[in-house]
C-alpha cells in the first residue's frame, strides 16, 4: 500500500473560523460569530475553542444527536459531539426538522443521490455517493464502487448514522451490498489495518470491475486500505487523456495505474509507472489487459519515485514530456516519504528528466497543506532544480465532491498542471 493519508476526517491542527462555545444542559451553545459560522454550514466546531471538555461531556449520553443553541438559546443546528481529534463537534444540520436521526439521514441521502442522477453520467460506476462533510453527514463518507458502496467512518461516535444510512442508500440505489472501514485516524503504512467489513447486503466477489470515461478497473471492496481507485482524482485523470497522446509520460506513485491507463488510451508513445509496490505494478497490468492495452511500449518499474526518476536519467531514457506527481502525504517505502520534506527533492528529480516546456501534473490531497504551502513546496524543487515553473491550470473536486461555502477545508485536493521551462 501507497499509505495514502487521504481523508476527510478530523483534519487535525487545520485552523478554521473560531467558535468559542461552552457546553450547557441539554446542548452546546456557541457565542454569535460560531452561531453564524454554523448557520452557513461549517459543519466542524474545533476543540481548542471549547471552554470546557467535549469528552467529558458526552459521556453517559451515548453518541447521537444534541442541540447547538446562539448565546440566548436559539436554535442554530444538530450534531454530535467527538471525543478525540481536533474536531470537538460535528455539526449534521441547521434546519429545525427532521428532529431525529433516521430523518435527517434520509433527507441527506436523498439529497445526494439526486445531485449525482442529475450531474453524473448514466455509465460512470465509481463515484463518491456521499461527501459528508460537504453534505449533512460530517464524519462519513460513502464511496460507490459498482455494485457495492463502501462507507468510510472517521470517527467512533459517528456509529449512530451507519445503520441509517444504509438503509436509506439501498433503498434508493439498488446496490448489492455496503462494506464499513474505520478510519479514527491518519492512514500509516507503520501499523495493520483491519479489511473491510460487511454492514449490510451480500458479500462481494474478490474483485469487481468499475467504469469511468470508458475505461475499466478492478477494484477491492474488502480490501484494508485502500480498493485500488481514488474516485477524487476523475478530472485530473481526464486532464491527463486531454494531454497523453504521443508524448513520454512517467507516472510516479502509480498505485494501480489508473493515471497510466489514460495515458496509454490517449495514445501516449511511451508510459513508465514508478511504484514502490510491486503488488500495486502487477495489478496496475492487469488493468491494462482489462483494457486491451499492449503493454509492451510501457514500462512498470519497482521503485520509490525519485530513485526510479534517477534510474530513467542515468540510462539516458529521457527527456520526457509529461510527469505525474501523486505523492502520499506519507510512505513506508525504504526511506519513507513525508511530503513536507520531500517533496522539493522529488520535484527536483523529475525536472531533470523533463522536456523544456514539458508538463508537471502535480497532486496533492493533504488536508493540512494548503494551497499556498504546496506552492511553497513546490518553488522549492524548482528553485533546487534551476527551472521556472507556471501554472498553466488548477484541477479540483469532481462534482460528486460538494463543499460547502465557507468551509476552506473541504477543498482539500491541490491539483496543478505546470509548464515547466
Amino acid at each position: 500500500m501507497r499509505g495514502r493519508g487521504r481523508t476527510t476526517g478530523s483534519g487535525g491542527g487545520v485552523r478554521g473560523p473560531r467558535k468559542n462555545v461552552d457546553i450547557r444542559r441539554g446542548g452546546v451553545r456557541l457565542d454569535d460569530e460560531g452561531a453564524w459560522w454554523v448557520r452557513a454550514g461549517h459543519p466542524w466546531v474545533y476543540r481548542k475553542t471549547l471552554k470546557h471538555d467535549a469528552g467529558s461531556a458526552s459521556e453517559g449520553r451515548g453518541g447521537g444527536l444534541m442541540e447547538v443553541l446562539d448565546p440566548r438559546g436559539r436554535f442554530v443546528g444538530r450534531g454530535y459531539l467527538c471525543k478525540g481529534g481536533a474536531v470537538a463537534m460535528r455539526i449534521l444540520s441547521t434546519r429545525e426538522a427532521p428532529r431525529g436521526v433516521k430523518g435527517l439521514v434520509r433527507k441527506a441521502v436523498d439529497e445526494a443521490v439526486s445531485i449525482r442522477e442529475s450531474f453524473l453520467p448514466p455509465d460512470l460506476t465509481t463515484y463518491r455517493l456521499i461527501h459528508g462533510e460537504g453534505e449533512g453527514l460530517s464524519g462519513i463518507t460513502v464511496d460507490r464502487y459498482g455494485q457495492y458502496a463502501v462507507v468510510t467512518q472517521y470517527c467512533e461516535e459517528a456509529g449512530f448514522m451507519i445503520e441509517d444510512i444504509c438503509e436509506a442508500i439501498g433503498e434508493r440505489t439498488g446496490l448489492e451490498g455496503i462494506y464499513l472501514q474505520k478510519r479514527f485516524k491518519p492512514v500509516s503504512e507503520k501499523k495493520q489495518h483491519s479489511a473491510a467489513s460487511l454492514i449490510w447486503g451480500r458479500r462481494a466477489e474478490v474483485e469487481q470491475i468499475i467504469h469511468e470515461n470508458g475505461m475499466k478497473f478492478y477494484v477491492d471492496v474488502r480490501a484494508p486500505v485502500s480498493v485500488g481507485m481514488f474516485c477524487d482524482l476523475r478530472e485530473a485523470r481526464s486532464k491527463v487523456y486531454e494531454l497523453a497522446r504521443n508524448r513520454r509520460v512517467v507516472n510516479c506513485f502509480s498505485h494501480t495505474g489508473s493515471f497510466s491507463i489514460y495515458a496509454a488510451a490517449a495514445g501516449a508513445r511511451e508510459v513508465v509507472s514508478i511504484d514502490i509496490s510491486k503488488k500495486y505494478l502487477a495489478w496496475s497490468k492487469r488493468n491494462f489487459d482489462l483494457n486491451e492495452l499492449d503493454t509492451n511500449p510501457h514500462d512498470f518499474m519497482a521503485a520509490d519515485a525519485s530513485t526510479g526518476m534517477a534510474r530513467l536519467s542515468k540510462k539516458g531514457r529521457g527527456p520526457y514530456d509529461l510527469i505525474i506527481l501523486d505523492p502520499p502525504t506519507f510512505s513506508s517505502g525504504k526511506e519513507g516519504f513525508v511530503l513536507k520534506n520531500d517533496y522539493p527533492d522529488l520535484l527536483e528529480s523529475a525536472l531533470e528528466i523533463l522536456n523544456p516546456g514539458g508538463l508537471i501534473l502535480a497532486c496533492c490531497n493533504a488536508v493540512k497543506i494548503s494551497d499556498d504551502e504546496f506552492q511553497r513546496l513546490i518553488s522549492a524543487g524548482a528553485v533546487k532544480a534551476g527551472r521556472t515553473l507556471r501554472i498553466l491550470e488548477k484541477i479540483g473536486l469532481p462534482v460528486d465532491f460538494p463543499q460547502v461555502v465557507g468551509f476552506r477545508e473541504g477543498a482539500y485536493l491541490k491539483a496543478f498542471l505546470m509548464a515547466a521551462f
